[in-house]
């Protein structure tokens, strides 16, 4: 009796995992994941710009079109900003555009659009500082918004002050923002290998129209001019793309969703695969072949995701799908002996 719920139980594992079957379902999991990976679909690859930034005689950098100052290297007022817990930025600018949304980066020191330390920039009327969180999942409430900061063509002096528990602003002199940071010395938290980029980001897609004066950092008695810092680079060409993959990105580019929810589903995703693609083989070769597959395929993925704009690339996304495809793997391994026994 044992023997043929056996037998039976092993033509029923044949005939969903290695026959018809297992191949539209294998097929219909990979579709699913690249819709879950890659929707709503809005393709952006990256592209080739013409610097359009230019300084002007009288030493202004200005934006006529998309355009980037980027440094070479990390400013040496990081390092004591991250020490005191405290800097001012300085700067002296004005809009040729009103409708600039994003916001588009006046001043930042960052590495992509999601990945920061300090970014102040322009939306519309108003001004848009950014600073790193310290909690990574709470990466959006440090964000704060000035309203009726820019008109178009007119000169705005602003300095920003960061503290270690506070954000304040000021326009021509004036107070106009007062802000509580929700945590104690976000500064402490940078990343120390940001560099700066004046007009747009580093990634070169928040590009802003407007003039720039003058960009000062004060950290205490110390002044740092980075519109005209030997370490600053005014590039002929530059790439422009939405973000700047790297090994350490995950955590910040997916500010937008639950990180444990996200690496489960990630893990969860593959596991079916590499389970359909063992079972369907035969011989040794069946773990390697499920973890190469599946690999590869979640490779492809996270390379694609790069060109399209609510997508965005990270290596653990990569490591959990190949994780859940090994961990599948090894199931259809157990479940081909213990039917064939």
């Amino acid at each position: 009796m044992i023997e043929a719920r056996s037998h039976s139980g092993k033509n029923i594992f044949d005939r969903l995992v290695r026959g018809v079957v297992g191949r539209l379902l294998l097929i219909l999991g990979f579709i699913c994941y690249i819709i879950f990976a890659l929707y709503p679909f809005d393709w952006d690859p990256p592209r080739g710009v013409t610097n359009g930034a230019e300084f002007l005689q009288n030493g202004n950098l200005s934006f006529r079109t998309a355009g980037i100052l980027c440094g070479t290297r990390t400013p040496e007022w990081t390092k004591l900003a991250m020490e005191t817990g405290g800097l001012t930025v300085d700067l002296r600018v004005r809009t040729y555009k009103i409708s600039q949304t994003g916001p588009r980066r006046i001043f930042t020191q960052s590495l992509d659009i999601v990945k920061w330390n300090i970014t102040v920039g322009q939306c519309e009327e108003a001004l848009v500082v950014r600073l790193y969180s310290p909690d990574e999942t709470e990466i959006r409430l440090l964000e704060f918004v000035i309203p009726d900061v820019f008109e178009v063509d007119v000169w705005r002096d602003i300095s920003v002050h960061v503290n270690r528990n506070r954000l304040t602003v000021d326009l021509e002199g004036v107070e106009v923002y007062d802000q509580a940071l929700p945590w104690k010395d976000p500064l402490a938290y940078w990343n120390k290998n940001y560099k700066v980029a004046l007009g747009n980001e580093h990634s070169g897609r928040r590009a802003w129209l407007g003039e720039i004066a003058s960009v000062k950092v004060r950290i205490g008695e110390f002044e740092y001019d980075q519109l005209r810092s030997e370490e600053m680079h005014l590039p002929a060409y530059f790439w422009s793309a939405r973000s700047a993959p790297t090994i350490g990105s995950a955590v910040q580019i997916h500010f937008y969703r639950n990180l444990l929810r996200d690496y489960i589903a990630n893990f969860i995703c593959f596991l079916p695969l590499g389970f359909l693609i063992a079972a369907r083989g035969s011989g040794r070769g069946q773990l390697l072949r499920a973890i190469l597959i599946c690999g590869f395929a979640s490779l492809g993925i996270e390379v694609a995701q790069i060109c399209f704009v609510h997508s965005f690339p990270s290596i653990y996304d990569w490591g959990l799908n190949t994780a859940g495809a090994t961990t599948g793997a090894v199931l259809a391994l157990l479940a081909g002996k213990y039917f064939q026994r």
